[in-house]
C-alpha cells in the first residue's frame, strides 16, 4: 500500500494500471514481492541504474534488521522481542488488508468484479483453497466474465 500509494497517488510517476501490472508480475515472480515491485520500478523509471538503486535500497536495510533480530535472539527469554515480532506481524496483517481494499477499491462498483473478490476470499479464508486451486477455478472465471462483459 505504501508503495502504491507513493508512486501512483503522490508523485504519479506510474499509472494505476501501470502499478498493477508490476505487481501482477511481482506476485508471480520468485522472490519477495516488495523487493521485486521496487527494482521492477526503478528499472521502468531510470534504467539499470535505478533497478540497482532500489535492489540495494530494498534489502540491505531488512538484512541488517534481521541480522539485529538473529543477535537478540540469541536469548530466548527476552519477552522485548517477542513482543515487537508480534507487533510486526500485527502490521503485516494489517498492511496485507489494507492493500487488498486499495487496489480492489476501483473496482468496487462492477457486480462481477465484487461476485468474483468475494468468491475468492470464502474460498481462502472458509475452505483454505491452495493457491494452484484459486488459479485453476478462478481465472478462467475470470477470463470469462471480463469477455462477457465486454461484448455487453
Amino acid at each position: 500500500p505504501m508503495m502504491r500509494r507513493e508512486f501512483v497517488t503522490k508523485y504519479r510517476w506510474l499509472t494505476e494500471r501501470d502499478f498493477l501490472d508490476i505487481f501482477a508480475i511481482a506476485q508471480v515472480s520468485p522472490g519477495a514481492i516488495p523487493v521485486t515491485i521496487a527494482v521492477l520500478i526503478g528499472r521502468r523509471l531510470a534504467g539499470a541504474r535505478g533497478f540497482w538503486v532500489c535492489l540495494v535500497a530494498e534489502t540491505v536495510p531488512g538484512f541488517l534488521v534481521l541480522m539485529a533480530i538473529a543477535v537478540l535472539s540469541f536469548d530466548p527469554h527476552m519477552s522485548l522481542l517477542r513482543s515487537a515480532l508480534k507487533g510486526c506481524a500485527a502490521a503485516a496483517v494489517g498492511m496485507m488488508i489494507g492493500n487488498a481494499l486499495e487496489l480492489s477499491w476501483p473496482y468496487r462498483t462492477k457486480i462481477a468484479d465484487l461476485t468474483i473478490m468475494v468468491a475468492v476470499g470464502v474460498a481462502v479464508l472458509v475452505f483454505h483453497a491452495s493457491l494452484a486451486v484459486m488459479f485453476l477455478i478462478f481465472i478462467p472465471i475470470s477470463v470469462v466474465v471480463v469477455r462477457m462483459m465486454r461484448a455487453e
